[in-house]
């Protein structure tokens, strides 16, 4: 039996460079939007009248900032690992010597599930007081993930025949993904048993 292939078709793949690097700048301007959003943040409680109450919210909003602003490198860092790949493929070749392209399509579910989780955190962590704000990171996010979803499909569009991707690929993943709620998204998305006890717990009470 035969390696299926990955079928080397030089524009779909020069897109998928393109669009890889594209997003990472995207999560770069996310992550620098974000850091200001916590600064208004931060302002906004400096004067809401009650010191003790005020700086218990700044507390657990540099919290929320550390742990979306790590979960916001984890994809870039995925992202490149995917690019390095990319970059490194001239011609067809077996799917044994892959390690992330045969995951294309999943890695870009994968992320999709986890900008929409980190949405959803930094609208908890302070949307309320920066709606405005928000709503300019939201939409940066809302674009990263709908170009995840064209690259899945130009994947699945015909250009490549890809077959079962090896397992220390999805290992690889997992030691990037090393927070809990990052893990819950990972072990979905590949159809595994989630076993939460054995999650390293690197991450605060609020995920």
């Amino acid at each position: 039996m035969t390696d299926s292939l990955y079928i080397y078709n030089e524009p779909a793949h020069s897109t998928l460079i393109k669009e890889f690097e594209a997003m990472n700048k995207d999560l770069n301007m996310v992550e620098q939007m974000m850091s200001a959003c916590f600064a208004v943040i931060s302002e906004k409680l400096k004067v809401s009248g009650n010191e003790s109450q005020a700086v218990e919210k700044m507390i657990k909003a540099l919290q929320y900032h550390d742990i979306l602003r790590q979960r916001l490198e984890h994809i870039r860092e995925i992202h490149d690992l995917v690019i390095a790949e990319l970059k490194g493929v001239s011609g067809n070749v077996s799917t044994p010597d892959l390690k992330f392209i045969a995951l294309i399509p999943r890695i870009s579910t994968l992320n999709i599930l986890q900008l929409e989780e980190i949405d959803q955190e930094l609208k908890m962590s302070g949307g309320s007081i920066i709606a405005e704000e928000y709503f300019s990171i939201s939409e940066v996010v809302s674009e990263i993930g709908k170009r995840l979803e064209r690259v899945a499909d130009l994947f699945s569009s015909g250009s490549h025949k890809i077959g079962n991707s090896k397992n220390d690929s999805f290992h690889q993943l997992e030691s990037i993904y090393t927070m809990k709620s990052e893990r819950r998204i990972l072990y979905k998305v590949f159809d595994l048993p989630f076993m939460e006890d054995a999650v390293k717990q690197n991450e605060t009470e609020f995920f």
